[in-house]
């Protein structure tokens, strides 16, 4: 066999070799991609558990919330945003609520709906969590990339975020 062939369009040969490689190669940038964030959620999980007594989905949650307007969101929406079932973020909720973080109300505009808002200790405490969050990032990134490295990085990842939607969670 050849190791030229055409493409299915037949427009341009094929190096399959070449091909190889580029795969292999897209492989290896998937691979480190995933290690690089295992290693950071790992340290942000220990730092924001040791800091301010949160894991990143309560972080999350909580910055949700504190950038919505009112610092208030339909549970649901929030949970769609964090990628949870409805199940797992009344679980999440349910702690935040617990320790005063959060309050939960029902929509006046839809009985059916929850909606969740930052009490002010919840502010005050996703206030100080981000503060310390940022500057970890900034650690953790800073000394491995230059500004014109950051804006190349970064137009990659949100290529990749936009170009494959993430399907609904049930």
């Amino acid at each position: 066999m050849s190791r030229l062939h055409q493409h299915a369009d037949a427009s341009a040969p094929v190096d399959e070799a070449a091909a190889d490689s580029e795969r292999r190669n897209r492989i290896a940038v998937w691979s480190d991609l995933v290690v690089a964030h295992d290693l950071l959620m790992k340290q942000f999980q220990a730092e924001l558990k040791r800091d301010s007594d949160l894991t990143v989905s309560q972080y999350d949650a909580l910055l949700r919330l504190a950038l919505a307007p009112g610092k208030r969101l339909q549970m649901g929406e929030v949970a769609g945003s964090l990628l949870f079932s409805s199940g797992a973020a009344t679980k999440l909720f349910d702690r935040l609520v617990q320790r005063g973080l959060v309050v939960r109300s029902a929509d006046p505009n839809d009985r059916r709906c929850v909606i969740v808002g930052l009490t002010d200790e919840g502010s005050a405490l996703i206030d100080r969590a981000r503060l310390a969050h940022g500057y970890s990032i900034h650690d953790k990134l800073g000394p491995f990339t230059s500004e014109a490295e950051r804006r190349h990085v970064a137009a990659f990842l949100k290529r990749l975020a936009t170009a494959h939607p993430t399907p609904a969670t049930p």
